[in-house]
């Protein structure tokens, strides 16, 4: 055995070790943060009486934000050049949405085949809609949503900056 000396200064150094492995561990939950943060500003959004969404663009300057279809949450990304909301499969499996009449669409990415359903309800906020008319992309897993003008064309939205203000029609 070691003199105690030897032993107060092994204790010491695994002391510090564990310190630092600590704040280490804490500055990386704190990075992760702000760092999803950065990725989707919106991951909840304040809902009051005004029926108002309003919505900070992500440092990709995309539109992301919490929603829920047939009651289930989802993250949606606002795509005003989708004519429909896009769903990946696994997602439109969890909502109850049924496959429909099969038809080929041209993406970004290419021609993709998808499922015609309807949602019986889509929710942004303060926001919902009844009867939304969407495709269920096989191809996609998990992931967010695209919200389409097939759900947006009922509202009203203007860009001030970096903020997207959704308000319903007059």
């Amino acid at each position: 055995m070691g003199s105690p000396a030897t032993t107060t200064k092994s204790m010491g150094r695994l002391m510090a070790i564990m310190a630092w492995l600590c704040f280490f561990a804490l500055a990386g939950l704190f990075f992760n943060d702000f760092l999803e943060g950065k990725q989707d500003p919106n991951r909840s959004l304040v809902i009051d009486d005004s029926m108002r969404v309003e919505l900070i663009r992500n440092q990709a300057g995309h539109y992301l934000a919490p929603g829920q279809i047939n009651g289930v949450d989802v993250t949606f990304l606002l795509d005003t050049g989708a004519t429909y909301l896009s769903i990946p499969e696994d997602i439109a499996e969890r909502a109850g949405l049924r496959r429909g009449q099969q038809a080929a669409v041209s993406t970004a990415n290419g021609r993709i085949r998808v499922f015609r359903t309807e949602i019986d309800e889509v929710r942004l906020g303060g926001l919902q809609r009844q009867r939304v008319a969407a495709f269920i992309n096989p191809s996609e897993q998990g992931g967010v949503v695209l919200l389409g003008m097939s759900f947006l064309k009922y509202f009203q939205w203007r860009q001030i900056d970096d903020r997207l203000i959704l308000t319903p029609q007059n």
